[in-house]
């Protein structure tokens, strides 16, 4: 189905003057942009190697051992990663032994990578690429009683990413519990994923270290298991005071009601949040609807009308108590609360923009509830909504290119190191104002496209369908199939010309083609003089009347190849010689 569309592809864009200057200016004001985003900055470029020199030094583990407790073929690849092939049992355990020196290591790190023989060339061996990892479990032994293996607990857990649509969270790889996993959404992202595993306590011996590792894969979902993998350790003491981010589930809205003003409560101010809560408003009641469009950090626009009110729910997983810092915007007043305790309120007129109003929340352990409420006193409406920054995992390619010296780095190292690091680390103003304005003049760009009109244009299938020969016409009839081509009484095409409608355009206006230039000026011969030089001029065949004068036929259709095909040169040509003068 199109979805409705107003136009269905193959559409091509056909912008006014106007449009096409605008849209030439706001293109050309996003790359001075981007540009400026990515050149030198001092003060971001010292912060940036401060930071690069203060990320965790991960030491990639070579495998010693590896087996699949139920089958699966295990191999070591040359990047010390392990490789899975061969028989894909429904649940499997991998083990893997290793040795390595040094003491004082405080994290073990777990990379799920991608490999072009894996299902969709993800990082899964289950049909759709996706993993559960139900349990991940460490053993380690001094070299010197290789024997006398000890648990090495984890007590914290993080993910680059985890599967949001249920309970798949990477601590459900150490909660000692096999009926939960972390899922990595392998399904809809075919990319690299990696975990971080924080041990209780410093683990190594001097003498050196033996290490035992299982990877249980015991879910429901049949052969979610990873396909390729490798393992690192770092003594970095960066994970012990990092925080588990925070999880925020998706928005909720309920609304509008009319309102008198940002005082008036229609119902859920105040009170413990209950989704499936209706609300009397004007006669019907109103229902809390979700709402998967809204992005944090981004300023949106509600379709409210005037003098109306608006509530908007989410809640916010906590792992610890812990404060954080919020930043808001809205059009027009707006009123927070946490926990149904009231934290923020600002009565005002004005247009919405990002960081207009800032508040701290005080989170607890487990689920916290927010509530806003937005009152529009007139026009347009909106919203903006964004927590502090929380320091995910830096991803391992950037963690491995910062362990190089500068000189050593290539330039597409370079450019991930201070991507990453601008995106997603720097807290800089002057790179905060310009990604605010890339923002805004992209969402201009987005705005003179989306009022740029379109036409629909014909487009060769991928596949073209088959032609046949049908028998007495009827379409139920097929006979032998036939391909693309020209009659055989008129030349061929070109031999680097494809047998499409661009072939057949090309093919029809090449100077060699003995028909489409005597037709054309036989037409316009016969729209002067009242009769073609050819009398039959729909009929060039042998059925159709020889040309009266056919040197002055190819004499004309030659000049009008050779003007390049100029219709009004050819007019301008019949009508001043003195044929018609006479006529």
């Amino acid at each position: 189905m199109d979805g409705n569309a107003k136009l269905v592809p193959p559409v091509v864009k056909v912008p006014s003057e106007e449009q096409s200057t605008q849209l030439q200016a706001s293109e050309e004001q996003v790359a001075a942009l981007k540009s400026q985003l990515s050149n030198p900055i001092p003060q971001v470029d010292t912060a940036q190697a401060e930071w690069e020199t203060a990320l965790p030094k991960w030491k990639v583990l070579v495998p010693q051992t590896f087996t699949a407790q139920a089958g699966t073929t295990l191999e070591l690849l040359e990047d010390d990663s392990i490789l899975a092939s061969g028989k894909n049992p429904d649940k499997e355990t991998y083990e893997i032994t290793t040795s390595l020196t040094g003491t004082n290591l405080t994290a073990i790190r777990l990379e799920g990578l991608t490999h072009d023989s894996l299902p969709h060339k993800g990082a899964g061996r289950s049909g759709n690429g996706n993993v559960v990892l139900t349990e991940f479990e460490v053993e380690i032994a001094g070299a010197n009683q290789p024997e006398s293996w000890q648990p090495v607990a984890f007590t914290r857990a993080w993910a680059d990413h985890e599967q949001e649509d249920g309970d798949f969270q990477i601590g459900n790889a150490i909660d000692g519990k096999l009926e939960t996993g972390w899922a990595t959404e392998g399904q809809k992202k075919r990319e690299n994923r990696q975990a971080v595993f924080l041990a209780e306590t410093l683990f190594g011996y001097a003498e050196g270290s033996k290490l035992r590792i299982r990877l249980k894969h015991q879910s429901q979902q049949a052969q979610h298991q990873f396909g390729r993998l490798r393992l690192a350790v770092t003594s970095s003491s960066a994970y012990t005071e990092k925080e588990i981010p925070l999880k925020l589930q998706d928005w909720y809205s309920l609304g509008p009601f009319p309102t008198e003003g940002l005082s008036q409560n229609h119902g859920p101010e105040g009170a413990p949040i209950d989704l499936q809560q209706a609300f009397p408003s004007g006669g019907k009641e109103l229902k809390w609807a979700k709402e998967t469009k809204y992005v944090d950090g981004q300023v949106h626009n509600l379709s409210i009308g005037d003098n109306t009110s608006l509530y908007l729910y989410r809640s916010i997983q906590s792992q610890s108590s812990r404060r954080v810092s919020l930043s808001l915007g809205s059009d027009d007043a707006i009123k927070v609360w946490l926990n149904q305790a009231q934290v923020m309120v600002n009565d005002v007129n004005r247009g919405v923009a990002a960081d207009q109003d800032q508040a701290v929340l005080d989170l607890k352990p487990g689920e916290n509830h927010l509530l806003m409420k937005v009152v529009n006193y007139g026009g347009v409406s909106g919203f903006y909504f964004s927590l502090e920054r929380e320091s995910p995992l830096v991803p391992t390619e950037v963690v491995e290119a910062a362990k190089l010296a500068a000189t050593d780095r290539t330039e597409e190292q370079v450019e991930a190191i201070r991507d990453y690091y601008r995106n997603q680390v720097s807290d800089n103003e002057q790179l905060k104002k310009l990604r605010q304005d890339l923002e805004t003049s992209e969402q201009k760009k987005n705005e003179i496209e989306q009022a740029i009109p379109t036409t629909l244009v014909m487009q060769e299938r991928d596949t073209p369908r088959g032609s046949y020969v049908l028998y007495r016409g009827q379409y139920t009839q097929r006979r032998q199939q036939v391909e693309p081509g020209t009659p055989s009484a008129l030349p061929a095409m070109e031999e680097d010309s494809s047998a499409n409608r661009l072939g057949l355009a090309r093919w029809l206006v090449n100077p060699g083609h003995p028909l489409t230039s005597r037709v054309t000026v036989n037409r316009f011969w016969q729209q002067l003089f009242g009769t073609g030089i050819v009398e039959t001029s729909e009929d060039f065949g042998n059925q159709g009347q020889r040309p009266s004068h056919p040197e002055l036929l190819d004499w004309l259709a030659m000049e009008f190849i050779e003007s390049g095909w100029d219709v009004k040169r050819m007019m301008k040509l019949m009508l001043t010689s003195a044929t018609y003068r006479q006529s």
